[in-house]
Order: C-alpha cells, then sequence, then structure tokens
C-alpha cells in the first residue's frame, strides 16, 4: 500500500515488530497459521466485521490485489514482500545509525554561532542547527537525504508532512548562492550561509536582527489532490499546484519590477496591481508577498498568482496558511 501510495525505504519496511512500547509477536505470522493454531486449541476468537468490507484500501489490497499476485504472478509473492520489507527495515536501520554518526562527527547537528570558525558545535542559538555544505555534498545521496530529514525533523520536532520534494529544496538550496532561503513545514527556515546551511525556526531567524520585520509565520502542507475537489476562497489560506514549484519559495517584500499573473488578466506588475485595489500607499512595502525564485506567487491577504492555481491535471496541492491579519 505505501509503495503505491509514494513511500520511501522507511514506508517501504511497513509496520515494525518493535516500536517504542509496542511489541507485535503475531506480525510475521500468515492468519492461516494463527487461526489454525487456534482450532487445534478449540479456541474461539472474534473478528473485525469490517474486514470484510472494501471501504478501506487496505482491505481492497487483501481481498483483491494479493490473490491476484499470488494466483498470477508468484505463489510466494507474500512471502517475497515481507522480505523485501524486512531488508527495508534493515536499511533504514542502517541508514539511521550512519545519519547519527555523521551529525556525531560534525558536532552532533547541535547549534552554533554562524560563521565563527572558531567556536564549537554545540553551542545554544535559539534551535538553529548548522550543517557544512562541502562535506554534505560529498555524502552518497541516500546518506545525505537522511541526515537532512533528521535535521528538519529535529528543528520542527515532527517529521510529519516531510517529504523527499524537501529533501531536493534543501540540496538546490546546498548548490545556490549565499543568501538564498527555503521555507518548510512546521515553520523551519533553511539559509545557504558561506559554509553552511543552516535549519531553524522563523523565530530563531528572525532574533538575529532585533526589531527587523518577521515574516508570517505559515504552515505548508502537500497533499493529493482527489477528482471533483473545489477549492475554497480564503484570505489567509492558498491553495498551489505543488508541481508548478520550484520549492524555493520565501515570503519577502515588493520590489521594484515585480510582477504577478492574474487570472483573466494576465501579467501585471504588483505595484499596478496595489493601486487598483486601492491599497494604501502606506501600506505596500509593508505587505508580504510569497515568491518562488524572481515569480511572485501571492500577495499575502490578497490574489495569488494564476499561473499556480489547482487545475484538473494538479496532481498535488500546496496549502499555504498565514495567521489571520498577516
Amino acid at each position: 500500500m505505501n509503495l503505491c501510495r509514494g513511500t520511501g525505504i522507511r514506508g517501504l519496511g511497513g509496520m515494525p515488530p518493535e516500536q517504542e512500547d509496542f511489541i507485535r509477536p503475531l506480525l510475521p505470522l500468515r492468519r492461516a497459521q494463527i487461526e489454525a493454531w487456534l482450532a487445534e486449541r478449540g479456541q474461539c476468537w472474534r473478528e473485525d466485521a469490517t474486514n470484510r468490507e472494501d471501504d478501506y484500501t487496505r482491505n481492497r489490497i487483501r481481498h483483491h490485489l494479493i490473490p491476484w499476485l499470488t494466483e498470477q504472478v508468484n505463489p510466494r509473492s507474500v512471502e517475497h514482500i515481507g522480505r523485501l520489507a524486512v531488508q527495508a527495515q534493515e536499511l533504514d536501520a542502517y541508514l539511521e545509525q550512519e545519519a547519527e554518526r555523521w551529525l556525531a562527527a560534525c558536532g552532533g547537528g547541535t547549534d552554533r554561532q554562524e560563521e565563527k570558525p572558531a567556536e564549537e558545535a554545540g553551542a545554544a542559538t535559539d534551535r538553529r542547527i548548522f550543517l557544512p555544505a562541502a562535506e554534505l555534498a560529498a555524502l552518497p545521496e541516500a546518506l545525505e537525504g537522511r541526515i537532512l530529514l533528521r535535521v528538519m525533523a529535529r528543528v520542527t520536532g515532527s517529521s510529519r508532512n516531510l517529504t523527499a520534494r524537501h529533501v531536493t529544496a534543501v540540496r538546490d538550496l546546498r548548490e545556490g548562492p549565499v543568501g538564498r532561503q527555503i521555507f518548510l513545514p512546521g515553520g523551519v527556515i533553511v539559509r545557504r550561509g558561506y559554509r553552511d546551511l543552516i535549519f531553524g525556526t522563523l523565530d530563531a531567524e528572525n532574533k538575529k536582527t532585533e526589531g527587523s520585520s518577521a515574516p508570517p509565520q505559515a504552515e505548508f502542507v502537500t497533499f493529493p489532490r482527489t477528482d471533483g475537489e473545489k477549492i475554497p476562497e480564503k484570505r489567509y489560506t492558498k491553495w498551489f499546484d505543488c508541481d508548478k514549484i520550484s520549492g524555493d519559495v520565501f515570503f519577502r517584500h515588493r520590489r521594484p519590477g515585480d510582477v504577478i499573473e492574474l487570472k483573466g488578466v494576465g501579467k501585471k506588475t504588483v505595484k499596478s496591481y496595489m493601486i487598483d485595489a486601492k491599497i494604501p500607499a502606506e501600506r505596500r512595502d509593508s505587505l508580504w508577498l510569497l515568491a518562488d525564485g524572481e515569480q511572485i506567487l501571492w500577495i499575502v491577504g490578497y490574489r495569488m498568482s494564476a499561473a499556480c492555481q489547482v487545475t484538473p491535471e494538479t496532481r498535488t496541492i500546496l496549502q499555504i496558511s498565514v495567521p489571520e491579519g498577516t
């Protein structure tokens, strides 16, 4: 199921037999084995009535796909899939171990003062983590990707909503110019320093310059589009076609020459739009714009770009929310 939905090595491993306080001793056994063991002892059992229904994806796989694979492809399909899952779990554990070893070798991936070579890695600086860009680039891609995921999860406190797309965006940032930054789910901001990739929260980044204007605390969520899904109209939440965005998105204020593409209008300068929308002149420079490189995706609180609107051809939706009144 995970393979068909789209997953990495960890998802390919499926449900682990041991996970924190949970132990699943019957996981490697076939249903027929358990039923036969109970029948031999005259022990009755209970079944969940929903197991017989096709309302859930996992049940449709059990009732239709698995039997077809067993009959039409290989009688040992289930056994082979299970064996691959175990190998994926072993590989996942190895990558975790190597990622942790690499992070420990470069200071544990803990915080330190930015761009101060004499400063030892490990000094607290408001939850910012520094990773040496050159050393990262020299690693095998699989290990680098795992390290990046671990660090992003460490900063935000959760790996939820972090995907391979975000790893790719950080890799692109590593190859980009100094000062470039991207925003990730959970309020994580990643910036390209002179030597390092700097991971932190928006609050941590904004504390670097006292009194600076802080970008909005945005929430980024991606999910697959379903047929017939209607996109609501909201002022501070917008839905974008994820595949039309490079991933290098960030908030900034307007610049001379900024252009936004409007539905039914075409390309228009941000300045002209603000004049036509009767936005007071004293507010225009303080409004936040969401940009994808040089492309303006959203004038926060007002219009979004027609170039990345959700269409019937959209496969993945990027939902971006900012606090009311931003």
